[in-house]
């Protein structure tokens, strides 16, 4: 191979490296010519002549925007392949043909620029080379062009001018940086700055162009190991509640970053010495007194724009560097909106420029910045924050235990944490709900039901009303801003006794002989609800009487709470009388009366039940002939018990027979409700009724207790 020094021609082709490429807000095309500003690359980076014409009055050429607070490199690397034939083609492997080296300011004429030695990169003729200048080494690339050595100079193979070199061998590499070139996204506060490791003054100061927001650099910050001895540093503000934290977070929040970025270099991070991050933030008047919310700077990591991970909190130090007495919400700017080209844009943005004085002017601030500025010692960059820590701890109801139906208090606590410093967070809205057992919550302004929202008072607390259900009564807790949202209270709810129970009894009532009738009620005393219930023959023996039972069931015709219905004939030669009987009591928990229907036809027989909810189990039960009077209907309750042959406890089975020559509605009703404390359904033993006639009268006897 031939080597050259005294020539070389520069072209322009496109690079297709991913970790090459230059920042750039619109992709170049494939027939881009360089890589930068004026060719649709990085809007903010411009190569300067003599390598390229002037890119004065190109669309994104911003004479005001200069950035003179960088020390940009510039490499070369030989290419794999000839870039026009192999538009994607990229470096070989290191070394660098030249640099990375340190690029001059040359403020005056506002570029940065420095002088390739070409006689000692020793070029090879028949290869092609890639000039890239960076923010710092192993950067991001801001721009790039590709360049051809030639005998004769370098030639743009656009324009056909050719460049002399200086001394016969060195090419000069100018280019213009703007602010924004690091990829800020808010121009009207932010900085991109060069931090080099070793800072003779022992500390650097980095901030905004407003002040807002900055850092603080101790020499030597950087890791030794990484081969780099500066970096880009760039802050700027991001949208308010940045941090997505879940918790309460002020007006400022800003985002630090370096290029390179040292989360992406073995070693990088954790910092050698630790930087002072400031923020400015906006806080409640009350801030300083002493019941006034404590809030504290946060660093959240961020992935590809998202924030993840958990908060770090950061100690607190001095920020003196920082500015916030002009400090305010983030609000649109006017050039903004006139670059939106949007009419109501640009109304907005001048009415919150004027309001914003106004309000200077006139009126005290609802808020408040942070006067000295408020900092955090920090081993890494990402989002930085103010936030109010804050948890929530359940006081009241966790572990309880209580019968059925009755209530107990579920509370929370809900606090911000200071350091070693605890205070309440009043004013919070937290919500119970019901997860599991069946049971309500309820508040003084809710009504009871599955869920209920109550307010943190001047202590932090917040609680509800809980009537527990039968066995495991589990509830959610939920509130917005604290770290440990949901929390589950789980209580316990036992059996209980049936309460104050009795058995009332109706007065005796006197059945004529052959057609006598009766359809009558035994009432339970007042605030209390029937359990079941029945009648009796009065008086009489183990014989055969001939009265018939045609109802027992709760209520008249409709369903009552308090009554048991009976009607019966007698049928016998001799008159009877009868009494009429029903069990009470207090309302048990989750008491309620459930009822089918069934048609039975003239001369038709009908066997049905009615169920209980589940959760729920029968008390008593029965069955009435819908829409009658007080006349014989000619029905025969044939059965009426718990269970279908075999017991169960949630249904009431009723057989009934219709004798009459019209059809009847029979209604099968089931009393229901949380099984109470001892409950069990007791048979007895089995009884052969003979054929045609066959009779037999018996009792049950319940355990003691």
């Amino acid at each position: 191979m031939r080597q050259l020094t005294p020539f070389i021609a520069a072209i322009v082709v496109l690079s297709g490296c991913r970790d090459n490429s230059p920042l750039q807000q619109n992709p170049p095309t494939l027939n881009a010519l360089i890589v930068d500003g004026a060719h649709s690359g990085n809007k903010d980076f411009f190569f300067l002549p003599p390598l390229v014409p002037s890119p004065v009055g190109s669309q994104f050429y911003d004479a005001g925007k200069f950035n003179a607070h960088l020390a940009p490199v510039a490499e070369v690397c030989e290419l794999a392949a000839n870039p026009i034939l192999v538009p994607t083609t990229d470096c070989k492997a290191r070394p660098l043909v030249f640099g990375p080296a340190t690029m001059a300011l040359d403020l005056i004429n506002q570029q940065y620029q420095l002088n390739w030695d070409t006689q000692a990169s020793a070029l090879i003729l028949t290869s092609f080379y890639r000039i890239t200048v960076r923010g710092s080494a192993r950067g991001t690339a801001l721009g790039f062009l590709d360049v051809d050595p030639v005998l004769g100079g370098v030639k743009n193979l656009t324009t056909g001018d050719v460049v002399q070199f200086q001394n016969g061998r060195a090419l000069p590499i100018k280019v213009r940086i703007e602010q924004g070139a690091f990829g800020s996204s808010n121009s009207n506060d932010f900085v991109e700055q060069v931090v080099p490791n070793v800072i003779p003054s022992g500390t650097l100061d980095v901030t905004t162009n407003t002040g807002f927001a900055g850092a603080r650099f101790t020499s030597g910050w950087l890791n030794p190991n990484l081969g780099i001895d500066q970096v880009v540093v760039i802050i700027e503000r991001a949208a308010p509640n940045c941090l997505s934290s879940g918790l309460e977070e002020m007006e400022g929040c800003y985002r630090f970053r370096t290029d390179p970025d040292l989360h992406l270099i073995e070693g990088g991070l954790p910092f050698a010495q630790n930087v002072i991050a400031g923020v400015c933030f906006q806080i409640p008047a009350d801030i300083g007194a002493g019941e006034g919310p404590p809030f504290e700077l946060a660093r959240r990591e961020e992935v590809r724009g998202v924030p993840t991970g958990s908060l770090t909190r950061l100690t607190e130090v001095p920020a003196p560097f920082i500015h916030c007495d002009t400090f305010g919400p983030t609000g649109p700017t006017i050039s903004a909106a006139f670059r939106s080209g949007r009419v109501s844009e640009i109304a907005k943005a001048s009415w919150h420029a004027l309001s914003s004085t106004i309000a200077r002017v006139l009126q005290p601030a609802a808020l408040h910045a942070v006067d000295l500025g408020a900092g955090g010692s920090t081993d890494g960059f990402s989002l930085f924050g103010f936030t109010r820590f804050a948890s929530m701890a359940v006081t009241s109801g966790q572990g309880a235990t209580a019968s059925a139906g009755s209530t107990v208090q579920a509370a929370v606590t809900v606090q911000s944490n200071h350091h070693d410093h605890v205070s309440p967070v009043a004013g919070r809205s937290v919500t119970f709900t019901v997860t599991g057992g069946g049971g309500s919550v309820s508040t003084s302004t809710c009504s009871e039901g599955n869920a209920c929202a109550a307010t943190t008072d001047g202590a932090g607390s917040a609680a509800v009303t809980w009537r527990l259900g039968l066995g495991v009564n589990t509830l959610q807790v939920t509130t917005t801003q604290v770290t440990n949202s949901p929390q589950t209270v789980t209580a316990t709810g036992t059996p209980s006794a049936l309460g104050a129970y009795e058995v009332a009894t109706s007065n005796a009532i006197t059945l004529p002989a052959l057609t006598g009738f009766a359809r009558d009620v035994a009432t339970c005393p007042a605030g209390k609800v029937v359990l079941g219930g029945g009648t009796q023959v009065i008086g009489e023996g183990s014989a055969d009487f001939n009265t018939r039972l045609q109802e027992s069931a709760p209520g008249i015709v409709d369903v009552a709470t308090n009554v048991w219905l009976v009607s019966l004939n007698n049928e016998d030669a001799a008159a009877h009388d009868v009494q009429l009987f029903a069990t009470c009591a207090t309302t048990p928990y989750r008491y309620q009366v459930m009822e089918t229907d069934a048609v039975i036809a003239a001369g038709s027989f009908a066997r049905e039940t009615a169920n209980c909810p589940a959760g729920t189990v029968v008390l008593g039960g029965g069955a009435q002939v819908a829409g009658e009077g007080t006349a014989d209907f000619h029905t025969r309750l044939q059965e009426s018990a718990p269970g279908i042959v075999d017991v169960a406890t949630n249904v009431w089975l009723a057989s009934v027979r219709n004798e009459d020559d019209v059809p009847h509605t029979a209604r099968i009703f089931a009393v229901c409700a949380s099984p109470p404390s001892g409950y069990e359904v007791v048979t007895g033993a089995i009884t052969s009724l003979g054929a045609g006639g066959g009779f037999n009268r018996d009792g049950i006897q319940c355990p003691a207790g």
